[in-house]
């Protein structure tokens, strides 16, 4: 019953870092939805990826590259909850953040 993030600093190594995290076993998405006025008092790293995109511009752009994953990022609460068969899609457990469920008519990678 693990929770493990697929975090912004993934994706600022490597342009697919975030979506990698995933691939290798990641089972939560963090987008950032601070509002652009206050993000820099936020910055843990230099170079941090998305500081300029609004908050509804970053999630569709992470909605995006999850579906070309196979993945939906459901909008929910997003508490832990096991994973589980529900129809043809696999609820893997979420944490804090948005979930994201992943199509079992799709390929299975490593999650």
């Amino acid at each position: 019953n693990l929770l493990i993030p697929s975090t912004t600093a993934l994706g600022t190594i490597h342009c697919t870092g975030r979506e990698q995290g995933i691939l290798a076993g990641a089972n939560v998405i963090m987008p950032n939805l601070s509002p652009t006025n206050v993000r820099k008092k936020y910055l843990l790293y230099d170079n941090k990826i998305s500081t300029g995109q609004e908050a509804a511009e970053g999630v569709i752009d992470l909605r995006n590259r999850m579906q070309t994953l196979g993945y939906r990022i459901p909008v929910s609460r997003g508490d832990y909850r096991p994973v589980h068969q529900h129809g043809n899609t696999r609820h893997l457990s979420p944490s804090l953040y948005p979930p994201i469920e992943r199509s079992t008519s799709h390929v299975q990678s490593s999650i």
